[in-house]
């Protein structure tokens, strides 16, 4: 009888041996950033501005790190995720319409997916374009695209609920997501930012915005408007066709938690094929201390749908582009790198960050440490896989070429 207890304490040792080595292998420090040629650090870390469009810069960034690990058919520029977000819901389906019920006929909430599918058979507006059509239609350049095109968004909608502008600024100031924004702005022009500045900010330029809505406006349909008049430049040759691999997509299944792992470290651990992994998960994970929403997900339903409806989620998309074994969780657990759309000074304050200093310098960095180092660039931040796997509604990535027998 003793032999057979000693059998099994052997067996359960080399089980536990196995399994460390396994996590340590599958944990093994890779960063796309430490490479200075990766596709990686020529894509601009965006900042959406409040706006819900994160499906949108999360397509985007995939989809760039693809074109330009292959040819780069742009020529250097990048995706825009605001003429992203505009041809996806300028030709999506009515069942797509439904399926996203938030803001079906505007530009927030959809699948990075979809987004994709449909740079894929629609092509992809040369920057510089987008960029000259946006500047030739806001008359203050200190705001940035994204800040815009919120901007524009609230009042295009606004506009044609009704005339009276008081009415306009009265809509526009419940706005919380705007209201963040014009706070942001004003901070960053050095204006004070008491109401009656945020006021005389908002009336000024809503009125000369307003009237150049107005005189443009033929119909009241906003993606419409954006083809015929924002976009207006966006046809024939200023529109490029791009090829791409296929894309893997796990949110619209029923994945387990421990597939979505496998697929994640399965990328993240290819040499050969380096690249990014778009997740979609939800954004809780960066300040709740219960974060496994997991027990409450509705397990018959999609992760795309069960898991962004839950009170709490805040359903966000961002690229995974590193992983180590981790400094914050528990041990044979991952810390994976998330690369953002919050602009360069998002930090988190429950996790570590990796950074870039003014020298060209990366390094990790803290909130409490580094928030106020002049110049400092937050290129991710470390979040511990524990903490995110089960929280994660969907994945995507693109499929590397085979590689041929030697």
């Amino acid at each position: 009888m003793s032999s057979f207890f000693t059998f099994l304490a052997l067996l359960s040792a080399l089980h536990l041996t196995n399994t460390n080595a396994f996590a340590e292998e599958s944990c093994a420090p890779h960063n796309l950033y430490e490479d200075p040629l990766n596709p990686i650090n020529a894509i601009p870390i965006w900042d959406q501005a409040h706006f819900g469009t994160c499906y949108a810069y999360g397509a985007s960034q995939l989809v760039d790190y693809q074109l330009k690990s292959d040819g780069d058919p742009l020529k250097g520029e990048p995706v825009s995720p605001i003429w992203t977000a505009f041809n996806h819901k300028f030709h999506t389906s009515w069942f797509h319409k439904f399926i996203t019920f938030h803001d079906p006929d505007g530009l927030e909430y959809s699948s990075i997916k979809w987004a994709i599918d449909d740079l894929k058979d629609y092509g992809v507006c040369k920057y510089a374009t987008v960029k000259a059509s946006i500047d030739a239609f806001k008359t203050d350049q200190s705001l940035s695209d994204d800040e815009f095109i919120l901007l524009f968004s609230k009042l295009f909608k606004a506009h044609f609920k009704t005339d009276d502008l008081g009415e306009i600024l009265e809509i526009m100031h419940n706005d919380k997501d705007l209201v963040q924004m014009i706070s942001e702005y004003s901070m960053r022009v050095r204006r004070r930012h008491e109401s009656k500045r945020k006021d005389k900010f908002l009336k000024s330029y809503i009125e000369s915005l307003r009237t150049k809505i107005y005189s443009k406006a033929e119909s009241k349909e906003y993606l419409s408007f954006l083809d015929e008049v924002l976009f207006k430049s966006c046809k024939g040759d200023q529109v490029v066709k791009i090829t791409l691999p296929p894309l893997t997509h796990l949110g619209q299944i029923y994945a387990s938690d421990q597939k979505i792992k496998r697929n994640i470290e399965q990328v993240l651990n290819d040499l050969i094929h380096p690249r990014p992994v778009a997740i979609g998960y939800c954004g809780a994970v960066y300040k709740s201390e219960e974060l496994s929403l997991q027990h409450e997900r509705i397990k018959l339903l999609p992760r795309t749908i069960a898991l962004p409806a839950m009170k709490g989620c805040s359903p966000h998309y961002s690229l995974l582009v590193g992983k180590r074994p981790s400094t914050q969780g528990e041990a044979g657990s991952c810390d994976y790198l998330l690369r953002n759309s919050y602009g360069t000074s998002f930090f988190t304050e429950k996790y570590e960050c990796y950074c870039q200093e003014t020298n060209g310098t990366k390094r990790n960095c803290t909130y409490q440490k580094d928030k106020d180092v002049p110049g400092i660039k937050v290129l991710g931040c470390w979040i511990n896989g524990d903490d995110l796997n089960s929280d994660i509604f969907d994945l995507a990535y693109f499929t590397p070429p085979k590689r041929k027998p030697e």
